[in-house]
């Protein structure tokens, strides 16, 4: 569909996981995805990528995560952000946290520096990034929070790194109010997420303005575990229209693949996330693609 990049989280996930969004890759339903290169599986993963066939090319974005999974960086390096195991376990919580302490906010802004650039170093080896055309967003968004933007900005500014693209995740919530009848199905822990990313995105938007890279319309955090058919038909007039009145890209965001409960391994130790992976709305959010990108 003109106008709009139909885009998948989560590629490297687990191998169901990944069946599912190459799968509406071959049928030509999505135009970029987005790949988590620090889980165990990524090697494999991208390999499989790089050697189908697609009816148009699929853009690829580096899918920063300090969320879950094992770091790129030495543990050493980072390691107020992984626990005794070398798991990560930082939070959002915790990162907002760091972003307002004086005191740890350098320490930790160097570590998060370290670890994005290894995992930005990792997806060059595996041939899925070119360094002087990058894109990037992040697993649960924590791009967008000062600590870890800053990092990510120093890391870029340090290696000469070339960016097309970084996720402006902001969702905005007022296009949602033009249409009572989605009321009801707003679920109110999304509209915080969505306060709260659209406030950081103030920040982000003026940064990506001075590096001369275009700050999208994000649809996918309101209606995040449930992005179904009937929603999005209702809000795509509206993404784009706003879209092209501020000649902003719309990008709506999908977790199509699902992951089965055997494919748990010990780099899932996070059990909400868990709950995400294996959840019914990853299903949902699969026929989506297939029935409104068409």
């Amino acid at each position: 569909m003109t106008g709009i990049d139909f885009h998948a989280d989560d590629y490297a996930l687990s191998e169901h996981s990944d069946n599912d969004i190459i799968a509406l890759c071959h049928k030509g339903k999505l135009d970029g995805i987005s790949i988590m290169v620090n889980m165990r599986r990524a090697p494999k993963a991208v390999k499989r990528l790089r050697d189908a066939k697609f009816p148009h090319p699929v853009r690829a974005s580096i899918h920063l995560n300090f969320m879950e999974g094992y770091p790129c960086a030495k543990k050493e390096e980072v390691k107020d952000l992984v626990d005794d195991k070398g798991l990560f376990h930082v939070s959002w919580r915790q990162l907002v946290l760091w972003s307002c302490n004086p005191v740890k906010r350098n320490h930790i802004r160097k570590q998060l520096a370290m670890e994005i650039n290894a995992q930005i170093e990792k997806a060059i080896l595996l041939g899925i990034a070119d360094p002087k055309h990058l894109r990037l967003d992040s697993h649960q968004h924590p791009h967008m929070i000062p600590i870890v933007f800053d990092a990510l900005i120093d890391v870029i500014k340090q290696h000469n790194y070339g960016v097309d693209y970084i996720r402006n995740s902001e969702d905005p919530i007022r296009f949602y109010g033009k249409h009572p009848s989605l009321y009801r199905t707003l679920r109110p822990v999304n509209l915080v997420k969505c306060m709260i990313l659209n406030h950081y995105s103030r920040h982000v938007k003026h940064v990506l303005q001075k590096m001369r890279i275009p700050a999208t319309y994000l649809c996918g955090v309101c209606f995040s575990g449930h992005m179904d058919t009937t929603r999005i038909r209702v809000m795509i007039p509206d993404f784009l229209k706003a879209g092209d009145r501020h000649h902003r890209p719309v990008e709506f965001l999908f977790h199509p693949g699902t992951m089965l409960k055997d494919e748990q391994t010990e780099e899932f130790t996070k059990l909400g996330f868990n709950d995400f992976h294996f959840n019914e709305g990853r299903r949902i959010e699969y026929r989506t693609v297939e029935e409104v990108n068409s």
